[in-house]
Order: structure tokens, then C-alpha cells, then sequence
């Protein structure tokens, strides 16, 4: 079983690596200026909220799926040092505009469409690259290294985020995340895959098989392909449903979760830093957990007994928050679903991986964002609705619900599965 310090041996993956944590820790940071910025002109209203998410999650659907093809016809690299210089660019003009259309957030929410339109380029590049970095044997190890990427940036990002907005405004996120941007373009142009894509047998065979499918070459065509590739692939496809049940969660929490912890503990960003960088925590630690022990079960199986866990620690969480307005009463169970919420992503994107062939890796990642961001938005603006009817804390006791249900049925037929299979 290969070790975290056999992969990050490896120098190209290392820069990757490194980079990104610099990089995630950034974004962690717009992320809290853009909540303190709405907060500032629309205190506690779910609608602003939802507005600037959704500048964010359209560019998936109008960009992702064509980004996908031109990242499989690019030089993925190159492309990921553009997209990390271009939104070093778009972001650095943000408290540019705020300066200048004070009483205007339009031209904000262009920007920020502009920073995630982007960055739809950067995603499948950043994942499709990995398998050209290392070893089949080092894939899960890979993965898992760079979901903790994502976790110790939301660690020391989240937790430090509260605090600067509080201080110096959303003008200092801003600025911190462009620098970072440049940073990660930087460690990519140092990083090499030359001589480093092996295909082995196993996706020898499905790359003939998909090219032997594929009859048009022009975009929409390779999009067309691209999407019938997940559908007919059923390892493919039990992946994008344990995603698309996450995103659908996720999307149905964002909002409304901001507001609840808004109105449970009353500050714009402290607590909401305070929580994430808690989760941040947890997620570390699951991905270094499922890291070491992920050998030891089945990815279908522990992604479903994750959604399990998962839904539990939202209902506690949210009771606790609820009854006690104790942010450290509710800490403990924000450290468990991040615990629990990481083996779900590792084992999804492994499994995608090991199913795909590497000339379609692009347009395969960009389908399967564009599909579960689709389950994100609708739900997010569902759940906005709802939690004018039943309250945030109902929405989010729903989607702690939903999480049990689907990972235990899921997990009956997983198993049912593998006895008839």
C-alpha cells in the first residue's frame, strides 16, 4: 500500500500538491469576504446569499461541459497556470469595483462569474492531471492527498477568515486570494508529466472502446459522447449518484446553514469561521483515515456508510446549535460530519479514475460537475423557499434525513450487489 510520503517523493505531484493548499487557502478566504460583503448590504437574507451562489454555480452549467473537451485538447498545464493568472486578475479587481460602484454590486457579481467561469477550466484539468503524476498503485494516496489539500486550507483559511473580515473588511480576502492564484500558477510551471502517462491494460480497453463510439469530433459532439460514456459506464454512474446526493444536500444547506448560524450565534463571519474551520479539521481527518484505511472496505460501501454518518451529525449539530446556542457545544459534531463527509468525495473521485481513460479525463469531470452542480442550484433555491415555510432548521433536519435514507438504500443495494454479483 503506498504511503503519503512515497507520493509527495514524487516532485511533479508535490508542486501540484503544494500549490493547491496555497491556492484553496485563498479561495477559503473570497469565500468569507463574499459572505461579510453580502451580510454587509443584506444582513441575514437568504435571497442575497443565494444570488451571489448562484453567479457562482451558473458558470458550470454554461462552461463546464465545453471547458471539459478543450482541457482533453489542451495542454492541461498550460491550462491551469491561465486559468490560476486570469483569476488572480478578476479577483484583484473585485475591491477594485466595490471602491468604484460603491451603491453597484453588479459589476461584482460579473466579476465573480468571470473567477468561477475560469476556474470550470482549471477543475478537470487539475483532476484529469493527477493520473499523469503517479502510479495506479498511488491513486488513492494522490486523491487523498488532494482532498487534505482542500482541508488544511479550509483549516487555516476558514479559521483566520472571521477574523480578517472582521478587521479589515472583504478587501483583504480578496487581495490574499489573488496572491495566492499567482502562487499556484507558479509551482504548475515548474511541474512536468512528460513521461509520466501510463495507461494500462485495464484503460487500454476502455479508451478503444470509447474512441470506437465516438463518430463526431466537433464540440458538441464530444460533450454528447462524453455524457453517454457516464451513463452506459456503471462504475461511472454509482459515483455520480453518491455525488449528486452530496451536492443535492449541500446545495439545499448552503444558504440556509449561513443564516442559521447567523441567527443561532449572532455574528456575520466569527462563527461561520469558527465552524469551518472545525469541519476543515474533520475532513483532514477522515482523509488521512480513509487514506491509510481505505484498502480495508469497498469505495461503494464506505461512501454509503458515510452519507450514514453524515446525516447524523447534521441533526446533532443542529439540535445542539438549536437548544443550547453554544458554538462549543456544537463544535464536536461539526468535527464528526467533516470526518465522515471526506471518504465520500475521495472514493467517488478514485473510482471515476480508475474507470475512465486518460484522452477523455477533461470532458468526463466537467459532465459530472455540470451534473451535480445542477442538483446544487436547484436545490439551494428550493431549500431558500422552504426555509420561509418550515424554517431553517427544518430544511436542514430534511437534509440530515435525506443523507440517512440515501446512504442506507444505497448501502442495501451495494451489498445485495456484491452477493449477486
Amino acid at each position: 500500500m503506498s504511503k503519503f510520503r512515497d507520493v509527495l517523493k514524487n516532485r511533479n505531484f508535490f508542486l501540484l500538491w503544494v500549490g493547491q493548499i496555497v491556492s484553496e487557502f485563498g479561495e477559503r478566504m473570497t469565500q468569507m469576504a463574499l459572505i461579510g460583503l453580502v451580510y454587509q448590504k443584506n444582513p441575514y437574507s437568504a435571497v442575497a446569499m443565494a444570488k451571489i451562489i448562484i453567479f457562482i454555480v451558473v458558470p458550470v452549467f454554461l462552461v463546464g461541459p465545453v471547458a471539459g473537451v478543450y482541457v482533453d485538447r489542451w495542454n492541461r498545464r498550460y491550462t491551469m497556470i491561465s486559468s490560476d493568472i486570469l483569476r488572480s486578475i478578476f479577483v484583484f479587481l473585485i475591491p477594485l469595483c466595490l471602491a468604484a460602484f460603491n451603491k453597484n454590486i453588479l459589476p461584482v457579481y460579473i466579476l465573480v462569474f468571470l473567477v468561477f467561469s475560469t476556474t470550470r477550466f482549471f477543475l478537470p484539468s487539475k483532476m484529469a492531471i493527477i493520473p499523469d503524476l503517479v502510479n495506479k498503485e498511488q491513486l488513492l494516496m494522490a486523491n487523498s492527498l488532494i482532498s487534505t489539500t482542500r482541508m488544511i486550507a479550509t483549516v487555516i483559511g476558514l479559521g483566520l477568515a472571521g477574523a480578517i473580515v472582521s478587521m479589515a473588511g472583504p478587501t483583504g480576502g480578496f487581495y490574499i486570494n489573488s496572491g495566492t492564484f499567482l502562487f499556484s500558477a507558479i509551482m504548475m510551471f515548474f511541474v512536468s508529466t512528460k513521461g509520466n502517462m501510463r495507461l494500462n491494460k485495464e484503460i487500454l480497453e476502455t479508451r478503444r472502446a470509447f474512441e470506437e463510439a465516438l463518430v463526431k469530433n466537433n464540440v458538441l459532439g464530444q460533450i454528447k459522447d462524453g455524457i453517454k460514456f457516464l451513463i452506459t459506464n456503471k462504475k461511472v454512474m454509482a459515483s455520480i449518484r453518491g455525488m449528486f446526493a452530496v451536492m443535492a444536500g449541500l446545495g439545499a444547506m448552503s444558504v440556509v446553514t449561513i443564516i442559521f448560524v447567523q441567527e443561532s450565534f449572532g455574528s456575520a463571519t466569527k462563527d461561520i469561521g469558527f465552524f469551518g474551520m472545525l469541519i476543515g479539521i474533520g475532513l483532514f481527518a477522515g482523509s488521512v483515515f480513509y487514506g491509510k484505511m481505505g484498502h480495508c472496505i469497498s469505495k461503494n460501501r464506505m461512501m454509503y456508510i458515510s452519507f450514514i454518518a453524515s446525516g447524523l451529525a447534521i441533526a446533532a449539530f443542529v439540535l445542539t446549535a438549536k437548544f443550547t446556542r453554544s458554538a462549543v457545544m456544537a463544535a464536536p459534531f461539526v468535527i464528526l460530519l467533516g470526518a465522515c463527509g471526506s471518504p465520500i468525495v475521495i472514493s467517488s473521485n478514485t473510482l471515476i479514475h480508475e474507470a475512465i481513460p486518460e484522452d477523455v479525463r477533461g470532458r468526463v469531470f466537467s459532465s459530472v460537475e455540470a451534473v451535480i452542480h445542477i442538483a446544487f442550484l436547484a436545490c439551494m433555491l428550493l431549500a431558500a423557499k422552504a426555509a420561509d415555510v418550515i424554517g431553517n432548521t427544518g430544511v436542514l433536519l430534511g437534509c440530515a434525513g435525506f443523507f440517512v435514507l440515501f446512504g442506507a438504500f444505497s448501502l442495501l443495494g451495494a451489498i445485495r450487489g456484491e452477493q449477486n454479483g
